[in-house]
């Protein structure tokens, strides 16, 4: 288990995943293949690609729909984010769901992987260069 915590690790921060514009060139690669294979396919793409981000934006505000972190009492103004958490984690829900829906060919299960793994990069590397810096 050590040595495949190792791998992941290893290749999540190479040299590769941590170029910006491997995050833009496999994302452009993966929506115009989607573009071409049919608007069903883009669809899924994009609901996958869209979905994955308000999952993980859940879990910066808080992990409040998982309840990761210890119970504790909110403020009335942090109580916002506890509502706000939930309806983006509900939005992203949904829209994995419908991603899912939408599949009606296998080959469309890889766009909609594709759209995961390219979300998850994206944050991925946001939080790894604070922000987007690099696009500036």
């Amino acid at each position: 288990m050590h040595r495949m915590n190792s791998l992941f690790v290893r290749v999540i921060y190479s040299r590769f995943m941590l170029c910006q514009w491997s995050f833009l060139g496999l994302s452009a690669v993966l929506f115009l293949a989607s573009c071409f294979a049919g608007w069903q396919a883009f669809a899924v793409m994009v609901l996958a690609y869209g979905a994955t981000l308000c999952l993980i934006h859940s879990f910066q505000l808080g992990n409040v729909p998982y309840r990761l972190q210890p119970k504790r009492r909110f403020r009335a103004a942090s109580l916002r984010i506890v509502v706000w958490s939930w309806v983006v984690w509900a939005v992203g829900f949904f829209m994995l769901t419908f991603g899912l829906l939408y599949l009606k060919e296998p080959y469309q299960l890889a766009f909609w992987l594709g759209g995961i793994f390219c979300a998850a990069l994206y944050k991925h590397q946001r939080r790894f260069h604070k922000g987007d810096s690099w696009t500036r």
